[in-house]
């Protein structure tokens, strides 16, 4: 199966993908939340126009505007503003350490995507991503553009994982004895925006030009400074456009670890890089030691760092591959006919590795197998030692540490209510919110709740602002952005357009469905 990537399509193209709800949000959110509409429709809105053109005007305390000393109106800027993106802050490990995903403001994603494929711009970083290529390290994480049976971004990028994380790295085994692994602490959250215009026009260049607001290294800072109260440490996670600009700095940061590597005079020696996570392959550990602080004297000047408790020095190749979850999940059976023990066997493996991709794989395969048997909840048919009560309070623990996993822990509980009588789903159901309501920075788990609830019991409110644009506003994004800045036509314009199908989320099963949350169903295990 060819993987092609967002540099290997026209510009054209690369506006349309980078349009798509799933290039827009790249976590995941019910199957009712579609943005694609929406930016479609601003984008028609704001093509071949500058996206200050629909910024609103200050005004004086007598309606009229607010001028500069030269003449010119003042225009209302959103760098001035707080909440312009909508911000979901989520778990990260479940050890107070928290990751804020976003879901940009319309018109500021917009005017990215456009910034980044006008014709000229394009070509300029096509030309750019090539110019990072480097034989002995191995990208595996430039965003999809599409696949021939085009899976979503997000089943790409897993795909590629396994492909270029576990299976090429094991085929290194032949050339190289031992293997070193990092990643990048808090990157997307470490990443200084001006950094964008070094990655894009070389260091040297940018300060020169730094003054020089229209190049484009300095069209995007301004964008994303704009976004985040004209702050320059971080960019934004949980879309396909940030991963983006994430290559680009570390692909630039690539060419001088290159250098680097070279100057010290190690020649044998092959790097992966997904992302933030590295795995060096070297004919001797003391090479990998030697690069690992290449890597760190490296990332310094860029405001990165490694994350210390993720940095191993020099493992056996073959074993070290694979993930610890993966390696042990492959020699655990399955217990079968007994859906509360199977749990409990899922829920234990949690405790030791907490939010790991084998965690997903064991939910995903408890979920279809008791969909099967359940008949997507229409069949009441759990044994009597399968208590949905008990089962249900063990995926309640499994939230507080797997926040990853919110949606298929959600769907198996959807399917668990399914079996209870119609006062005890309302009951149960109301239980399981008020607990999980007490958890700090839900909006994930309420979405997800939300779905496996809300054809139980309407009455449940949750904290998410997004929760409420079925049941409040008729699946219009109102309360979501704050688009304080803008011209009315274009606030008129974005609330307008349904966010939320509301004919699917009325259609939808009580039971959350297998398409809903199985992004592994393509995918070896």
């Amino acid at each position: 199966m060819a993987h092609i990537t967002l540099i290997d399509m026209s510009a054209i193209e690369a506006r349309k993908v980078l349009l798509k709800n799933d290039s827009y949000v790249n976590f995941d959110l019910p199957n009712y939340f579609n943005f694609g509409p929406l930016l479609n429709k601003v984008s028609g809105q704001m093509e071949g126009r500058n996206w200050s053109e629909f910024q609103g005007i200050v005004v004086d305390d007598d309606g009229s505007p607010k001028k500069t000393k030269g003449g010119s109106d003042i225009k209302k800027s959103p760098g001035y503003q707080f909440g312009v993106n909508h911000r979901i802050v989520v778990n990260k490990n479940s050890n107070l350490s928290w990751r804020p995903l976003e879901l940009t403001h319309p018109v500021l994603y917009v005017a990215l995507a456009h910034l980044f494929t006008e014709e000229s711009n394009w070509k300029f970083l096509v030309d750019r991503f090539k110019s990072f290529e480097r034989d002995a390290i191995e990208v595996a994480s430039i965003p999809p553009g599409k696949s021939f049976d085009e899976k979503t971004n997000k089943a790409e990028q897993i795909k590629k994982w396994w492909e270029h994380g576990e299976q090429r790295s094991v085929e290194l085994g032949l050339e190289h004895s031992y293997i070193s692994e990092t990643d990048i602490s808090d990157c997307y959250s470490s990443m200084y925006t001006h950094s964008i215009a070094w990655a894009i026009h070389g260091r040297d260049e940018a300060f020169r030009q730094q003054r020089n607001r229209n190049i484009l290294g300095n069209q995007v800072d301004d964008l994303l400074m704009a976004m985040h109260h004209r702050q320059t440490n971080g960019i934004p996670q949980g879309s396909a456009m940030y991963d983006f600009i994430a290559e680009l700095i570390l692909g630039y940061i690539d060419t001088l670890l290159y250098d680097a590597i070279k100057d010290e005079g190690i020649e044998h020696y092959k790097i992966i890089r997904f992302r933030d996570d590295y795995k060096i392959f070297t004919k001797s550990p003391v090479d990998g030691k030697k690069i690992l602080r290449i890597i760190s004297d490296t990332l310094i000047d860029y405001g990165l760092r490694l994350n210390v408790t993720k940095t191993i020095v020099g493992r056996s190749l073959i074993d070290s591959s694979f993930k610890a979850d993966k390696l042990e999940g492959l020699f655990i059976p399955k217990i079968e006919n007994n859906y509360a023990k199977h749990l409990m066997q899922i829920h234990q493996f949690s405790e030791r590795y907490p939010n790991s991709g084998q965690v997903a794989r064991m939910l995903n395969v408890l979920h279809d197998d008791m969909y099967g048997r359940l008949g997507g909840g229409l069949i009441k048919s759990l044994k009597d030692y399968e208590k949905p009560k008990v089962m249900i309070s063990i995926l309640v623990d499994m939230c507080t540490k797997n926040p990853r996993f919110y949606n298929i822990i959600a769907a198996v509980i959807s399917l668990l209510l399914s079996q209870l009588s119609d006062d005890d789903k309302i009951k149960t159901a109301k239980v399981v919110h008020d607990r999980l309501q007490s958890l700090p920075n839900t909006g994930l788990l309420d979405l997800w709740l939300q779905r496996a609830v809300y054809k139980y019991d309407q009455s449940l409110s949750f904290t998410e602002p997004l929760t409420q644009i079925p049941i409040l506003h008729g699946g219009n994004p109102i309360g979501i952005w704050n688009s304080e800045w803008l011209i009315q036509d274009m606030v008129d314009l974005i609330t307008s357009i349904q966010v939320v199908d509301i004919e699917l989320y009325a259609s939808n099963p009580a039971v959350t469905t297998r398409d809903e949350v199985d992004e592994f169903r393509d995918i070896p295990s």
